[in-house]
């Protein structure tokens, strides 16, 4: 029997954009129930980022930095989300500052200032929001849950289904739920991502029948470690002087592709470094040489974060290559962070808009944490406004959870979870072609029958099929909108279309499902249009 809770406002996921919706709903007055898989803030790619928010500073005006969001961008950014960051970051980062969080500004950007304790940015940013909002009367975290499916019922979102980490069903009945289930980089065979970020969040909106926008733009960081018994992290900038990328000819690639500072195209021009950088692996490693870099730069942000690594960083240069970053992509929402299912908000980056066709550096944290409190704000306010929306609905039909279930099965889902990384990497990767695209659908429709044949006899099995039918369904729908795009922008690359066709694919594509499993469509919507 399934257990059945209410609350105003239900949350998946409990990275900073989730914990900021939580706090901002819980302020409104709602009753907040956050439902996160795993430890609150710390399982989170929130809690591996480099601590940077980007947004106009003292000086960096804002018209700056919405040109440079716009340009970067490519054109198919949605103006207003980047006007909405410009106006409401600095509430957020003061919201930052009286949690006592220590929040530097920069010229362009803020910077949350690890400790000699916690150097870390991302997991001290983390750390110490969890602790605010577990400490809030009007919240509460069901850890270890994991949510299945959106429930709906008269056409509106009506609360969550999901089971517990003993395999327990549940229904979570809100009047109000937002989606903040995070991204997809750990879709990839090589990502800087937390492992669990699987693209669970667009999964659960294509169940719910929303559509998934610009799916085809996946960023890569370009200078994550590739070397053998490290784990895949990203080195994070700034490289301080005497910092050099080589080949393994020993070509200083600055020099070879005149680059004047490395600290720039990471920042700016990912896409760009992503791709040069890509080519060059194919030739050989590629490698970070820290060997010039003065002493005391080893006790700062970023070595600091080097020094307990296996790993004699100062006299050996590291091999890198690019990896899986963020999902450009997503949901669509509007001013308040209402998706076009009623009852349904979203935030973080499993939401559309912002970026356009590339990431501007920093923009991520700047997105959870304005777009996370705008979406909590709102929710909580049609939850109360409406007193017992989601109480009054019918309980929507239950989701067997399939524990028990014994089916014939061909792999095993260890070399099932390999199978979708590899084809994400080769057919949906830094550069794609029509033929790899389609190879990778064809070979991802077989392996689907065999994700769902999945045994499960214990909640790890029922989650683990859930995880690779969500990386199955996220990685059709970046296959299906990369083949429909015949040019190359921004992080986007086509080798058998090389240029940007600004008059052709001044496009957002739009992915979407007429019912059930039934096969993707992708049309396209002129970006003017917004």
């Amino acid at each position: 029997m399934t257990k059945s809770d209410a609350v105003d406002v239900a949350i998946i996921g409990g990275g900073l954009a989730g914990m900021a919706a939580a706090a901002a709903a819980c302020n409104e007055g709602a009753q907040v129930m956050i439902v996160d898989r795993s430890t609150l803030g710390l399982a989170t790619n929130t809690a591996m980022a480099n601590g940077v928010f980007s947004g106009p500073t003292a000086a960096y005006p804002a018209e700056t930095y919405l040109a440079d969001t716009h340009r970067i961008g490519k054109g198919l950014g949605r103006p207003w989300m980047a006007r909405c960051i410009a106006a409401e970051l600095d509430a957020g980062i003061g919201w930052l500052r009286g949690l006592g969080i220590d929040v530097a500004e920069k010229k362009d950007h803020y910077f949350i200032v690890g400790g000699p304790a916690d150097p870390f940015p991302g997991a001290s940013l983390a750390r110490r929001v969890a602790a605010h909002v577990r400490g809030l009367p009007g919240i509460m975290v069901r850890a270890g849950a994991c949510v299945q499916q959106v429930a709906t019922a008269g056409g509106r979102a009506v609360g969550v289904y999901g089971f517990d980490n003993q395999g327990a069903p549940f229904f979570l009945r809100a009047g109000a739920v937002v989606l903040a289930a995070g991204g997809a980089g750990a879709l990839y065979l090589r990502n800087d991502n937390q492992k669990s970020a699987l693209g669970q969040g667009y999964a659960l909106a294509l169940e719910a029948g929303l559509a998934l926008w610009d799916m085809e733009f996946i960023q890569y960081y370009p200078v994550v470690m590739a070397q053998d018994r490290l784990p895949a992290m990203m080195l994070n900038s700034p490289h301080p002087e005497g910092s050099r990328i080589i080949n393994a000819a020993g070509e200083d690639l600055a020099a070879k592709y005149a680059i004047h500072d490395i600290n720039d195209p990471i920042r700016n021009q990912r896409d760009w470094l992503s791709a040069v950088l890509f080519e060059e692996c194919k030739k050989g490693e590629v490698f970070m040489d820290y060997r010039a870099v003065a002493a005391p730069h080893w006790e700062r942000h970023p070595l600091v974060l080097l020094k307990n690594r296996r790993f004699d960083f100062r006299h050996r240069p590291v091999a890198i290559s690019p990896a899986a970053h963020f999902v450009m992509g997503g949901v669509r929402t509007d001013e308040t962070g209402a998706t076009d299912l009623g009852g349904l908000f979203a935030c973080g980056e499993v939401v559309w808009g912002l970026h356009g066709a590339c990431r501007k550096g920093g923009n991520a944290l700047s997105e959870c944490l304005v777009f996370g409190r705008l979406a909590g704000r709102h929710a909580a306010r049609e939850a109360l406004d409406t007193p017992g929306a989601g109480q009054r609905s019918p309980v929507p039909a239950a989701v067997a959870t399939g524990i028990g279930e014994t089916r014939d099965t061909f792999l095993p889902p260890r070399e099932l979870h390999r199978r979708i990384q590899d084809l994400a990497w080769r057919c949906a990767g830094v550069v794609r072609e029509a033929a790899g695209i389609e190879a990778g659908l064809a070979d991802l429709s077989r392996l689907a029958p065999q994700i769902e044949a999945l045994p499960c006899a214990s909640a790890r099995d029922l989650r683990v099929r859930f995880d690779l039918g969500s990386m199955a369904r996220v990685l059709q729908a970046i296959l299906a909108a990369s083949l429909a795009r015949r040019e190359s922008r921004g992080c986007f690359l086509r080798s058998d279309h090389p240029d940007q066709d600004d008059a052709g694919w001044m496009k957002n594509s739009r992915v979407s499902v007429s019912a059930g499993k039934a096969p993707l469509a992708v049309t396209h919507v002129p970006a003017e249009d917004f």
